[in-house]
Order: C-alpha cells, then structure tokens, then sequence
C-alpha cells in the first residue's frame, strides 16, 4: 500500500536560484531562503524541504516542533493566546520589518507542512493567525483569516460551518479594503475549501474556478495556489459525476505539471485517471496503468494522497468483479489507515469509512450466509449515519441499505435507498445517485423499478458509463450475492 509511494520528482530550479541567491547573503538572504524551502515543499521534495525550513526557521528564532507532543503544545499555547485575546486585528503601530519576516515563514511552515505534517501545520498556522492580527498588514490578515475557516471547518464539519463564513466574510471585507487581488484570490481558494470540507461540491467548484481567475488574471508566483484550485476542483468534478470535463483536466493537470513539478496535483490527476475518469468509459487497462505510475510515483508523506490511492486501488479491483481481492486489500490496509492523522478531517474519515464498508460488502457477496463478515461493517456504517456532514450520512444510508439487501430485509433497504437517493441528489452526487437508483430498481416491481431504473440509465448515458453493471459495483457494491 503506502509503503510503495515514492517521489520520483526532481528539485525545481527556481529552488536552485532561490538557495544560491541566499548563500550569497545580503538583506534579502532570508526571504530567499523562505521561498526555497516553500518551493521545495510544494514540489513534494519534503526532506530537503523540511532541512531548508529548518534552517530558515532558525533565522527568525523559531524551530520545528521535535516531536508531536512538542507540535500539540505550541498548537495549544497559541489557540490559548488567542482565546484569550480573540481576533483583534491590531491597528496603527509601527511593525518592525523582523516580525514581518516571522509571519512570513510562519506562513512557508504551515502551508508547506500541512498536508506531510498536519500537526506541526496546525500549530504554525495557529501562530501564523496570531501574529498576522498582531501586525495588523491587511493581506496577511485576509489570507490568515481565510485560512483559518478552511482549517476550522476541516477539523469539525457542519456544525462549524456558519463561523467560518462569518470568517470568509470578514477576510473578504479586508482584502476588499485592501484592494488586494492576491488576498482576493486566497479568500476565494479558502472558502472553496470551506464547502469541500462540508461537501458542499458544486459552491466548492464555483468558488475554486473564482480563485483560479482572480490569480491566473491578476496576480503572480501563484502556481501552486492554481495548481491545488484545480486539483481540488477536479474532485468536485468527480463526485458530480461530470465525467467528460473530469477527464479533460486530470490530462490538462498532467501536462501542466510536467515541466512544474507538483506531486500533490498530479498525484490527484493519476488518481482521478485510474477511477472515475477512465472507468466510466471502460479503459480498465489504462485506469490499471495510472493507478501503477500513481504509486511509483506520489511522496510517501502525503498522507492525503495514501488515502487516495488505496481507495481508488480497491474500487478499480470491484469494477473488476475481483470482490475477493477488494475485501482483502481492506483488511490489510486497515491497521494502516487507522494510524493516519489525516484521519482528524471528517471528510476524509469518511471517504475510509466508506472505503472500509464497501470491500466488506464486496467480499460478503461472495459466501452463502454473510451475516459474519457483515458484522465489522456495523459500528462503520454507524459512525457514517451519525457523521457531521451530510454527503457522508448519504453514504451510510447507501451502505445500510446494501445490507439489508444481502440478509433480506428487502424493505428496510428500499427505505435506506430512498434516504439515501434524496441526500445525494441535494449534495449533486450524480455517480452515487445513480447507482442507487439502479440499485432500487432491481428491489422494487412494476412503474416505482421502471422509474428507478429509466432515471439511473439517464444519469449513467450523461456521464459516459458505458458498463452501468460494473459501475454500479464499483461504486454500491454488495446487495445481491454473487
């Protein structure tokens, strides 16, 4: 599984003059330093990455946390600190032009570290926030305001969704006060990531492509911030079942990174090619071969991309038929995923939750009494229903359902369909709503099936299925034993 991602990308050259111009010293030395270690990180090369951080982190008298305990004591300090003093934004005073250069690499740290590191992330962003309200310059109050709500949102779904669009609102009014296109721009990407933490797909879409217009028009030294606007955008892409589109850019993403290197983007390119994007038309070969490269290829730190990968590794193995090879590819990589601190998202607890239920249902349509192996399914299929957001209960109703099916409470999963069906068409989840409309079809009799199924078969003629049996599979597996 994880153990086989490497990173096979080469130092970006714009690293290279960024580290000989700070050897060769001067005022400048540290900002050059800074921006080697943020190309670095966001190229993927994190070792060097992290040596260059460190380094610079040290010029402004501060360092990486040495452990976790160390990450979750600065985290907690400096949410302490602004408990205590809210988010004031300080006006007026003089700021020494070293406190601008901390902020800054505060800035370099959390961005850089987040997705390899979230702990020692969250606990720079943290003092990121801090001192950007203690500066009082308004873009990097904008951009640390803006990222704040996607961090909150991140770590606790729904239920913190109206603070953080209080906070979008109040960035947004700042960079607008500002008259800043770059701090426009990062308020756009972060309130993108707000409605993808929740679910929220087509308003995440909307606002992401905002992003990459504002920077692609007005600002520059943005790649990276449109390189993740349009990876992130592209899994929108995937879970509204827009196909056509989805394939267009996961393409576009690699040749764009071919001469930029960026392996969080095209690590997410790679995945979308060995799932959705070249299963839908039945090119299992070529989805077999990205997913190979994909594995070869991605950091082993990003946690994210271990997620990623495994899913849609298993999911290619029950388009297949291979239900055997997806229910043990689960059980082996479970004491893995359990580990992960990505872990903390619910939105990405959820895609492993799903991720767990589904090859336990693929492997239960396999034996003649599956009451057994359905049992491990249980307590995940409980924590789906009683998840925060609303896309994934969806998936819980999805897999209640399958269940019900295989010990015939054909009823029961007719209900849990329906509940299901009605949360995936209000999150615009086209794949998921057709499956289990296909899914109903085959439940029910008479004008409620023929419905069902004329609805499914529309939904799957838009998006290009060309085996709406193996789709369905894929993507609802389980109901019927094989």
């Amino acid at each position: 599984m994880a153990d086989a991602l490497a990173n096979a990308g080469r130092i970006p050259e714009a690293a290279r003059a960024y580290r000989r111009a700070a050897d060769r010293g001067g005022p400048m030395a540290i900002e050059w330093r800074r921006r080697a270690a943020e190309h670095l990180l966001a190229s993927g090369h994190t070792d060097e990455g992290r040596v260059a951080l460190e380094q610079v982190l040290r010029d402004v008298g501060l360092s990486l946390p040495a452990s976790n305990v160390r990450a979750i004591g600065s985290l907690v300090v400096d949410r302490a600190r602004l408990a205590f003093g809210g988010l004031e934004i300080r006006t007026g005073a003089a700021v020494a032009a070293q406190e601008i250069e901390r902020l800054d690499v505060c800035w370099t740290a959390s961005r850089g570290l987040i997705y390899t590191d979230g702990l020692a992330g969250a606990a720079f962003h943290a003092q990121h926030l801090r001192l950007a309200l203690r500066c009082g310059e308004p873009v990097r109050v904008a951009r640390a305001l803006a990222v704040e709500a996607h961090l909150s949102v991140a770590l606790g779904a729904d239920p913190k969704l109206a603070a953080a669009k209080a906070l979008i609102e109040r960035a947004q009014a700042t960079a607008d006060a500002a008259d800043s296109n770059y701090a426009r721009g990062m308020v756009a990407e972060c309130d993108g990531h707000v409605a993808i933490a929740v679910g929220d797909w087509a308003l995440c879409f909307e606002r992401l492509e905002a992003a990459i217009a504002i920077f692609r028009d007005h600002c520059t030294g943005v790649a990276h911030e449109i390189g993740i606007c349009r990876a992130h955008g592209a899994l929108c892409l995937q879970f509204m079942g827009r196909v056509t589109e989805l394939r267009e850019r996961a393409y576009a993403l690699l040749e764009e990174t071919r001469d930029r290197p960026n392996p969080y983007v095209t690590g997410f390119a790679r995945g979308i090619l060995g799932n959705m994007a070249l299963l839908a038309p039945d090119r299992v070969d070529e989805a077999a071969e990205q997913l190979a490269i994909y594995q070869h290829d991605a950091p082993r730190r990003y946690q994210g991309h271990m997620v990623n990968y495994v899913c849609q590794t298993a999911a290619l193995e029950r388009y297949r038929g291979r239900a055997d090879r997806a229910w043990v590819m689960g059980e082996a990589d479970a004491p893995v995923l359990a580990k992960l601190a990505v872990r903390r998202s619910p939105q990405v607890n959820a895609e492993v939750l799903l991720y767990k239920v589904q090859n336990i249902l693929a492997g239960a349509t396999l034996i003649d009494d599956p009451r057994g192996r359905l049992v491990p399914a249980e307590r995940a299929i409980s924590a789906l229903l009683a998840h925060p957001s609303l896309f994934a209960r969806g998936y819980g109703q999805l897999c209640r359902a399958s269940m019900d099916a295989l010990l015939g409470r054909t009823e029961a999963a007719i209900k849990a369909l329906c509940a299901a069906i009605e949360i995936f068409e209000r999150t615009h989840m086209l794949a998921f709503e057709a499956c289990s409309r296909r899914r109903l079809a085959a439940l029910q009799s008479g004008d409620a099936a023929a419905d069902a199924s004329a609805r499914s078969d529309g939904a799957m003629l838009a998006m290009g299925v060309v085996r709406p049996d193996r789709f369905t599979q894929m993507m609802a597996p389980g109901f019927v034993k094989a």
